[in-house]
């Protein structure tokens, strides 16, 4: 079980990168970015590549500091990280591929609709909140601490910078149809009621 916690806390380093690596350009610099196209997918791409190869590097460093945990809190960390990877997994299949940031970059070849079934009538991102669980669900299975930062950037980062960049495009693309979409549905935690879900 040790190696397992160990891939997936390498894993979690390792992967984190690409999302604000990809998603603050995209959605951040608008116009800009979606003249590159599918070019946008190698630069983030080359551009993790060094980030990388430098977590590989120093990969025993970066998971050498550790923090302990009862038993039953990394057995909750398996659990969220399962969740996280089920809620991912699900809402990939429910967008195809425009999961990968295709409506972002080329609007015009891409239909115009909202997605609102289920996990998206719990909340507007699914997808950010499978990464939250994901994260932290690592950091508490491993008792690393730099996947611990991870998990904290992650919600900072997303939270902070990408979702609401995110929501500014959504709403220039889909106008009131998102924003009364998003005055209905939770930004993030999913309403326990079920009055946002009809």
């Amino acid at each position: 079980m040790a190696d397992m916690s160990r891939a997936v806390a390498l894993f979690s380093i390792l992967f984190w990168p690409l999302i604000p690596m990809f998603w603050l350009p995209v959605h951040g610099l608008g116009n800009r970015v979606r003249r590159l196209g599918r070019l946008v997918y190698l630069i983030a791409g080359i551009a993790w590549l060094p980030v990388a190869a430098a977590v590989l590097a120093w990969r025993d460093a970066l998971l050498s500091p550790r923090f302990q945990l009862p038993t039953g809190l990394a057995a909750l960390g398996w659990l969220l990280f399962a969740t996280g990877s089920l809620l991912q997994i699900w809402t990939a299949v429910m967008l195809g591929r425009k999961i990968v940031g295709l409506p972002e970059l080329l609007p015009e070849r891409e239909e115009q609709a909202i997605e609102v079934r289920a996990p998206f009538s719990w909340c507007r991102h699914p997808t950010y909140l499978a990464h939250h669980l994901m994260f932290t669900g690592a950091a508490l299975l491993s008792g690393s601490l730099s996947v611990a930062a991870v998990a904290v950037l992650d919600i900072v980062t997303t939270q902070i910078f990408i979702i609401p960049l995110e929501e500014k495009e959504l709403a220039q693309r889909f106008g009131e149809k998102y924003l009364e979409y998003a005055r209905k549905v939770p930004r993030i935690l999913p309403s326990l009621s079920l009055r946002g879900r009809r």
